[in-house]
């Protein structure tokens, strides 16, 4: 925008600045959602998770991953649709966020992994584990 309005203002031969800019929306956040730096508090602070618009797998080995292990299909409980290369946001088999991977598949082909049984691709590659081991 800032540029576009100097364009314009050297198109007309005058200049032109852009006195005011208000952002009223970044991905899926309003500026209603915004709250004032003196309002900061925990309780109004996002968990990571939620902050970040991603597709999820469902794992039912947290531990192992919190280790370093990767995700394979016989480890996926459920998941949303994400392409390959996408990241992914990570959750054990209770709900609890672990982390970001990056799908090595498609959803859709995943699908087609779970016919057949003798398969056990590795579908989600570990990009950063954010929870903490206690």
């Amino acid at each position: 925008i800032r540029s576009l309005i100097m364009d314009i203002g050297y198109a007309l031969g005058c200049g032109a600045v852009t006195k005011e800019l208000c952002r009223i929306k970044s991905g899926k956040f309003e500026l209603k959602d915004s709250i004032l730096l003196e309002e900061v508090s925990l309780e109004k602070m996002l968990k990571m998770d939620e902050a970040l618009d991603l597709p999820y797998v469902k794992i039912n080995n947290g531990q192992q991953v919190i280790k370093g292990y990767q995700i394979y299909k016989d480890n996926i409980l459920e998941f949303s649709n994400f392409n390959k290369n996408d990241y992914v946001k990570i959750y054990d088999e209770k709900g609890y966020f672990l982390g970001i991977g990056k799908a090595e598949k498609k959803s859709t082909f995943l699908k087609t992994l779970f016919k057949q049984e003798e398969r056990n691709d590795r579908i989600v590659k570990i990009n950063k584990i954010l929870y903490e081991v206690t």
